[in-house]
């Protein structure tokens, strides 16, 4: 049997399980379980499974890379992309049956030529920047965004299967709830268009549990799930171990690390850990 390794990670997935439990009874609305960042560090493939196992109607990821993974270990059920993209994986979006976050015209220009070569309709969900400011269209440009994208997708090659938004400041309540209030005209103006959704989502975590308006047709679950949302009582599930690689005296005065930054007080007893 080979040794373990000096430094290695601890996943309690009891404690995921528990976690998710209470998330559940807290915010009983559906849920994608984000697993982006092998799964904040719990396993990618593993946490994946499980999650879907106890109910997730789906998975987030924050890259084609980590949708891909999914799939060559056999993971099903829907996968939407955080990434905006890059043109030249629209084909990767299509062959792996991912949902693909959309926003910019050259990745909707590169999807429908997927689409079409493929013969399938490939799941896009558009976002809308109130906020945020990293990625996502404006709300005062999603409805000549979604007509230049109509245009040019002559033979519906996209299914515009969800809109979503991402809070910034969830924990400022007055804040997201007029960005609550902005992203939901933006949603009625565009169907008042006939651009419609299945799935209209906003809520983080912690805009679940503060903003329950905010739930709508399902939540993006991540900091709850892994024990790292103040609002509620969940449980951290990993532990972080290693070996101590020796033990010795520090004596009043003496420093220790680079810069000498650090001078002992008085005698201590000190560990070093091969990190």
């Amino acid at each position: 049997m080979d040794p373990l390794p000096p430094v290695w990670v601890e996943i309690d997935t009891g404690k995921l399980k528990e976690n998710l439990s209470k998330v559940r009874r807290a915010i009983p609305t559906d849920f994608f379980a984000v697993v982006k960042n092998n799964a904040y560090g719990h396993g990618l493939v593993q946490t994946s499974r499980l999650f879907l196992r106890l109910g997730a109607r789906g998975l987030a990821v924050n890259s084609l890379e980590e949708a891909r993974t999914l799939r060559r270990r056999g993971i099903r059920g829907p996968i939407l992309i955080f990434h905006p993209g890059f043109p030249f994986q629209g084909e990767q979006v299509a062959l792996y049956d991912l949902t693909q976050t959309l926003c910019t015209l050259p990745m909707a220009e590169a999807l429908v030529r997927a689409g079409k070569k493929y013969k399938r309709k490939i799941r896009v969900h558009l976002k809308i920047d109130i906020g945020m400011g990293r990625s996502g269209i404006k709300p005062e440009e999603a409805l000549a965004f979604l007509r230049q994208v109509s245009a040019l997708d002559r033979k519906r090659r996209l299914l515009w299967e969800g809109i979503y938004t991402h809070f910034p400041t969830s924990h400022n309540i007055p804040q997201t709830k007029r960005q609550l209030d902005r992203f939901l005209k933006t949603v009625e103006e565009l169907d008042k268009h006939g651009f419609t959704f299945t799935w209209v989502h906003a809520a983080n975590s912690a805009a679940a549990v503060l903003v329950p308006e905010s739930r709508l047709d399902l939540c993006r679950l991540g900091n709850a799930l892994y024990g790292q949302c103040a609002p509620l009582p969940t449980e951290t599930a990993w532990c972080l171990k290693t070996y101590l690689v020796l033990v010795k005296e520090l004596a009043k005065g003496e420093t220790l690390g680079y810069g000498s930054t650090y001078r002992a007080p008085a005698p201590l007893q000190i560990g070093t850990i091969p990190l």
